[in-house]
């Protein structure tokens, strides 16, 4: 049986809640720079590398805008307990 795990934009950057727009970014590129482009060797890890970097760029959008952010908040926080990562 599989499961679906909701992971939030901050889990998925690794951020704690309350990280500055400057802190997204730098957690963006870090992230991003991780993902293994120059290694693709098989069509699935391609898709999976693909959602990986696309829930990366979704994250990134999101939180750096402060609109986007702030909707973003109101959204989730009924779903989740916000604990800090750090």
């Amino acid at each position: 049986m599989a499961f679906l795990v909701r992971v939030s934009h901050y889990e998925v950057l690794g951020i704690p809640y309350q990280a500055s727009t400057e802190e997204v970014e730098a957690a963006y590129e870090m992230q991003l720079a991780q993902l293994p482009r120059s290694t693709w060797r098989s069509l699935l890890l391609q898709v999976r590398t693909g959602r990986c970097a696309a829930s990366l760029t979704s994250a990134r959008e999101t939180l750096t805008r402060p609109s986007s952010r702030a909707r973003y908040d109101a959204e989730v926080s009924s779903i989740y307990f916000w604990m800090p990562f750090h």
